[in-house]
């Protein structure tokens, strides 16, 4: 029994340099899903967190277009029913053909945010880099569409 102890821990002992490196590997893969877990937290609070701004600056513009569509329906009637001179009216009708541009721009612009959301709410972790990319070139495209618009509008 003895002899049979010994050849068996002769055995685990030369066969223990690769279990070693089995088991250091399994630790840092062990780490590496822990990161991995822990940042999918993160991402996925993010996630929500940018999903509830864009909801918000959606919110913000439909309420700023619903004012300017207001105000717009005002100076049509103004243009309509103008009895004073000839300049005023030009005048009037230079604003409404600016302000109706700008609201057809915002329009553009709160479905290009529409679009966004939509496609922040269908991001998973099983999302494919090339959908990822494409979602990222759609935001880079709408955030310059509104500072575009942005400038446009302090330009004026």
């Amino acid at each position: 029994m003895i002899i049979q102890w010994s050849i068996l821990n002769g055995r685990l002992a030369s066969n223990s340099p690769p279990f070693d490196l089995w088991l250091a590997d399994n630790k840092k893969n062990e780490d590496l899903i822990d990161n991995i877990v822990s940042r999918s937290e993160d991402n996925e609070y993010l996630l929500k967190k940018v999903i509830e701004q864009l909801k918000n600056t959606n919110k913000v513009l439909t309420n700023y277009m619903s004012k300017n569509n207001h105000q717009l329906r005002g100076l049509y009637q103004l243009v309509i029913k103008d009895n004073v001179n000839a300049s005023v009216t030009v005048n009037r009708a230079k604003a409404y053909i600016k302000d109706n541009t700008t609201l057809d721009d915002l329009k553009i612009l709160k479905q290009e945010f529409e679009t966004t959301i939509e496609s922040f709410e269908q991001l998973t972790i099983t999302t494919s880099s090339s959908k990822f990319e494409k979602l990222s070139q759609q935001i880079l495209a709408t955030l310059a569409l509104y500072e575009f618009l942005v400038s446009e509008s302090t330009a004026a």
